[in-house]
């Protein structure tokens, strides 16, 4: 019984602190890092088309793989690239890691200290569906 009675309170205390850094740090969205994929994945990454919502050469045949985020924080100025150009890497990162070659429908909000992103000076949260193009083939 005390074992359940310790791994209750370790289950508690562990919520309370996420809470309390959740409170402070703002939201936070998992995004893959280049270090999670293999030299394959990453090429793949780097292939990976980009389709703005509301694009005129968006594919019309595709199979949906799921949707994809991107997000980027800046919290000090020598942080590297802006963070749009960031989120739009996750995006990509996460579209390959789903065997897509397209994101659709894709689009970004750019924010500086609003309620987005409270702790950077400049952020960025994109999203979109990841696709795998349906080619046609030879007539």
């Amino acid at each position: 019984m005390s074992s359940n009675l310790t791994s209750s309170a370790i289950f508690t205390g562990a919520v309370a602190v996420s809470l309390l850094l959740g409170g402070c740090t703002g939201a936070v969205i998992a995004v893959p890092s280049t270090v999670e994929l293999s030299p394959a994945q990453t090429a793949a990454a780097g292939e990976v088309t980009v389709f703005r919502a509301g694009a005129k050469a968006a594919p019309t045949r595709f199979t949906k793989k799921g949707t994809v985020k991107g997000y980027a924080c800046n919290m000090v100025v020598t942080d590297p690239a802006t963070a749009y150009n960031r989120a739009v890497e996750h995006a990509k990162y996460s579209a390959a890691l789903l065997g897509a070659d397209a994101v659709i429908g894709f689009s970004c909000t750019l924010a500086g200290t609003e309620n987005m992103c409270p702790d950077c000076w400049n952020c960025a949260q994109c999203d979109g569906t990841a696709v795998t193009i349906t080619r046609e083939g030879p007539s």
